[in-house]
């Protein structure tokens, strides 16, 4: 009900509303501690969460921040994945069917988390941010054999998770490169 409110409030804002639930718990799923939660149980349940923000034309997002099976998103109607692609960039690609469905099929979006939300910040560029885009699609395209040029049309980069905790000078860096790293790659790929 929370997303619904939420989506209905904004919608007169905006064309568009995302609605992105925050799932660091995923990260756990299949670990001993949950050994007894099913993979269909998972499903279903950010399922309905996601079926509440259509209800109401809105767009759903999950972030996790952790690894985790990416392909339980796809399975529950996600329109955008959002994960930490600083730590975990190549892992999307250990689910090649389920990223053809989502990028080629449904024509959803990939949100990369290319930007440290650490300390690491302090040693990151524009350049090493649009680096680890270009190796992390690459790595994609090759292993989902996806056009390249499509999951960059269907992806954006973001903070590889919340910067909130950051200190200030650090989460601005964060936005900073983001947005000039983005700027980048948009250049790069025809998009300006």
């Amino acid at each position: 009900m929370k997303c619904r409110w939420q989506v209905q409030k904004f919608k007169q804002y905006a064309d568009d509303v995302v609605c992105f639930i925050d799932e660091p718990i995923l990260s756990a799923f299949g670990s001993s501690t949950y050994v007894s939660v099913q993979r269909d149980d998972v499903v279903a349940k950010i399922g309905e969460v996601v079926a509440a923000i259509h209800t109401d034309g809105g767009l759903a997002g999950v972030h996790c921040c952790g690894n985790t099976e990416w392909s339980i998103l796809v399975d529950a109607g996600v329109d955008i994945v959002n994960f930490d692609a600083f730590q975990f960039g190549e892992t999307v690609a250990l689910y090649p069917e389920q990223m053809r469905t989502h990028l080629v099929e449904r024509k959803n979006a990939l949100a990369w988390g290319v930007a440290p939300t650490s300390t690491a910040i302090r040693n990151e560029s524009v350049s090493s941010l649009v680096e680890r885009f270009e190796r992390l699609t690459e790595h994609l395209a090759e292993k989902a054999h996806i056009d390249k040029r499509l999951i960059v049309e269907r992806s954006f980069v973001t903070p590889s998770c919340g910067t909130g905790s950051m200190e200030v000078a650090d989460a601005e860096r964060v936005f900073e490169l983001l947005g000039q790293t983005s700027q980048q790659l948009r250049k790069n790929h025809g998009f300006a």
